[in-house]
């Protein structure tokens, strides 16, 4: 509540720049800057894309600190909503449950929205008045994307931006009407370097190109599909690795099995290889790697298959939220 607080103070007080550290997901935080204009620009576009309006109710429960969290605020200042608040924390259900407010618009981070899909709520009556639902700093595994359509009659978005672009550019629809790729929302141009990484020029970012990592298909001037990061391409004995290919092959594979499971691939160095492919698995569930490369033989070349298999009780993440790579590779190599 305090920071909440503060920033609204600041806000309001016509502060023109703000701080913000990005999530620090695959390497350390890097500390932004960010014109007010920007984040007014920002807000202006989700305000027109989802037609919020004075009075509507919005939830926020991840931390104002982060651009997610800060620009839910700024959305509900300008759009004149009302604010509910919860204490940023994986398991929100208990809070939910107790809500009788109608919710207009809610931001979640993906743990926080696979714990709340496999509660026993009735979530299609708490955001049965919902103009969205906005899942955000990271992508979800088919499993949780599937049971998200079959089981909310109301609007959820999976939605892609970073710090840098001041919140999210796009969004794939997950809930009622969905859709397999991600769209850009209005007055956003995308364009692909030739060595396929994804550029973005928006009124948040001043029409500026921003380069990121994420590698892309862009299917129409607004519409593309993310293959991967080019900073986790794993380079095995001279073959270049995209580990997003196999962690869409391995999502299939935990879908069939009817399995919710996080887990991702990453190189980790090697003697021999340079680096070796290798599959992180959070939980108690033991799984086999020869089972899951006999199915995976069926889409890769057998040099592209994982090689090692790490179980963690945990991931260690970062403070918004998302998987920690780094720490969660190390963490697995000194047990």
């Amino acid at each position: 509540e305090v920071k909440v607080y503060d920033f609204c103070e600041k806000w309001r007080s016509n502060s023109q720049s703000f701080t913000f550290f990005t999530s620090g997901s695959t390497g350390e935080p890097k500390k932004i800057i960010l014109a007010r204009e920007q984040l007014e620009n920002s807000a202006k576009q989700t305000i027109s894309w989802l037609k919020l309006k004075e009075n509507q109710v919005a939830l926020l429960c991840i931390s104002p600190e982060f651009i997610g969290g800060a620009m839910l605020l700024v959305r509900a200042m300008m759009a004149q909503m009302d604010l509910l608040l919860i204490e940023p924390q994986q398991d929100v259900t208990a809070e939910l449950i107790s809500c009788r407010q109608s919710i207009h618009l809610a931001s979640f981070v993906p743990n926080q929205w696979k714990i709340l899909l496999n509660s026993k709520m009735d979530l299609n009556s708490i955001f049965k008045n919902a103009v969205g639902v906005l899942i955000g700093g990271a992508d979800l595994d088919l499993v949780t994307k599937n049971k998200t359509h079959n089981c909310c009659q109301f609007p959820v978005y999976l939605t892609y931006g970073m710090t840098e672009t001041v919140s999210h550019i796009a969004f794939q629809s997950i809930g009622i009407h969905p859709t397999n790729f991600l769209e850009t929302l209005p007055f956003v141009k995308i364009r692909q370097t030739l060595d396929g990484k994804l550029c973005i020029a928006s009124p948040s970012t001043w029409q500026k190109w921003i380069e990121t990592e994420d590698l892309v298909e862009i299917i129409e001037s607004n519409k593309f599909l993310i293959k991967g990061r080019a900073n986790r391409i794993i380079n095995s004995a001279g073959l270049k690795i995209n580990p997003k290919a196999l962690e869409e092959k391995l999502d299939v594979f935990f879908e069939l099995h009817e399995l919710q499971v996080n887990f991702f691939v990453a190189g980790v160095a090697d003697d021999f290889f340079g680096e070796v492919v290798s599959i992180f698995v959070e939980g108690s569930q033991t799984f086999e790697l020869n089972k899951l490369n006999n199915f995976l033989i069926q889409f890769f070349e057998k040099n592209k298959l994982p090689k090692r298999l790490y179980q963690l009780e945990t991931f260690e993440k970062t403070p918004s939220g998302k998987i920690d790579q780094q720490k969660t590779i190390g963490k697995a190599l000194a047990i």
